[in-house]
């Protein structure tokens, strides 16, 4: 929304503003849904299912047509790429080309982007990892995403106008909402409410539970944390949902073994994993043939790299998206990790699997004496403590870390003590660590609840 309709919105009763949000919905989503996406509905449909070599093939294809794409239209790839040999080229090509990096990509934006901003579909990044940052797309390349993610959903069942509940980051509330106890907005056309995450406090979560069991939406999408922290609190209370929900799509974030746990306990529903970027990274889906994470090939290409460069399955993701013709993204350093599987196998749902999606570089923990300690492990810190509602770890320097903690009644010393020993268990005796008791932990700017904010890993 401009500044004006925001205004308007604002000030508007519950009715109008429900009425503002589904209109615009109706625009974006037949936008969306328009210009080429029936076409890239039946090209993805046709190479969901294919075998090894024709998606192999398909890849290669379409690699080489987005980097002459690339070099032809973005002034800043017209220097980057000349000195690339003409013909066609493969994955092991590619690595003559340097890494774009976040700091490249945010500086050189308008030189890279080959589609004028009237022209183009604007996202923006959220600041998680010290750097922001606007990026163009096609509305061809928005129409590609879409008719993928649509065939990812349909697979649990979800089509646009069954009854969901969206967990993001959308600023929809107004005052009277939240003194009325009102977290949420509602798309009558699609069939969309769109809850708050920006205030899943433990005072306000009766209400949320409240609302989905009378909205009653098949399928919840959204921040797995906003998620979780409903599930919790009414596992915690003994409430229920007293219908079934068919499938939970995370998004934005990473979902750790306690928030699926949980999520699955109280909602009784599947939970279908899925990793993209703002940006537009190649997908991950997981698939209901085999229940499994796959890397869909013909997205783009994902190299997984040691810090020297040097091919892996476990590392760094680096990316080439041929979705992002508005703003090529050619071997770029997203700041992700993730984990192959050491065969490099199943092909045949749409491409290798991937063991594990591991998150952002920033959503580890450094020590010198054991390492690097992943978002997971971190996570379970807490499994057999009582009383912690939430805790971010902040990390400043290699020696030391802040433990933030909201607690209830519940938590005692000797919880704080396990807590303790959990964290040195993984980090080692030589870092120091500090806890400072808060009332509330806050969100990021996006709505996002990040369990470790890592202030070295740049």
């Amino acid at each position: 929304m401009n500044i004006i309709l925001e205004k308007v919105y604002a000030n508007s009763p519950n009715i109008l503003q429900n009425i503002m949000v589904t209109m615009f919905d109706v625009l974006m989503y037949s936008k969306r849904r328009g210009g080429a996406y029936k076409y890239w509905l039946g090209y993805h449909r046709k190479y969901w299912n294919a075998g090894k070599d024709e998606l192999l093939r398909e890849q290669k294809r379409r690699l080489n047509e987005f980097i002459e794409y690339a070099s032809g239209n973005s002034d800043f790839y017209k220097a980057r790429l000349k000195n690339i040999g003409r013909g066609e080229i493969n994955q092991n090509q590619l690595k003559n080309i340097p890494y774009l990096t976040k700091r490249s990509l945010s500086v050189n934006v308008e030189k890279i982007r080959t589609v004028a901003h009237s022209k183009s579909y604007v996202a923006h990044t959220g600041g998680t990892t010290g750097i922001s940052m606007t990026t163009y797309f096609t509305w061809d390349g928005i129409q590609e995403r879409q008719a993928i993610l649509d065939l990812f959903r349909a697979q649990y069942g979800y089509q646009l106008g069954i009854r969901i509940g969206w967990f993001s980051g959308k600023t929809l509330l107004s005052k009277t909402d939240i003194k009325k106890k009102r977290f949420w907005k509602t798309d009558y056309y699609h069939n969309i409410r769109y809850y708050s995450t920006f205030h899943t406090a433990d005072k306000n979560l009766a209400y949320y539970i409240e609302n989905i069991n009378t909205y009653k939406p098949k399928y919840l999408s959204g921040f797995p944390s906003s998620v979780y922290e409903i599930a919790n609190y009414g596992l915690k209370n003994e409430l229920s949902i007293g219908y079934r929900i068919e499938c939970f799509f995370p998004t934005s974030e990473s979902i750790t073994h306690e928030y699926l746990r949980t999520i699955k306990e109280f909602f009784k529903c599947e939970v279908a994993d899925q990793y993209a970027s703002a940006e537009g990274a190649p997908f991950i889906f997981q698939r209901i043939e085999d229940g499994k994470l796959h890397y869909y090939c013909l997205s783009g290409i994902i190299e997984v790299v040691e810090a020297d460069g040097s091919n892996t399955i476990k590392g760094e993701m680096i990316v080439t998206s041929f979705t992002t013709k508005g703003t090529p993204l050619i071997r770029y350093q997203i700041g992700d990790r993730v984990t192959f599987d050491k065969t490099f196998n199943g092909y045949a749902h749409g491409g290798p699997i991937v063991q594990a999606i591991e998150g952002r570089i920033n959503d580890y923990v450094y020590s010198e004496e054991t390492g690097k300690i992943n978002l997971g492990n971190i996570s379970n810190c807490v499994k057999y403590v009582k009383g912690v509602k939430r805790f971010q770890i902040i990390q400043n320097k290699l020696d030391m870390i802040q433990v933030l903690v909201e607690a209830d009644v519940t938590y005692t010393e000797i919880d704080e003590a396990r807590f303790l020993k959990e964290l040195k268990d993984r980090m080692g005796l030589a870092v120091d660590i500090e806890f400072r008791h808060v009332d509330h932990i806050p969100r990021e700017s996006s709505g996002k609840y990040r369990i470790v904010k890592n202030n070295i890993a740049q």
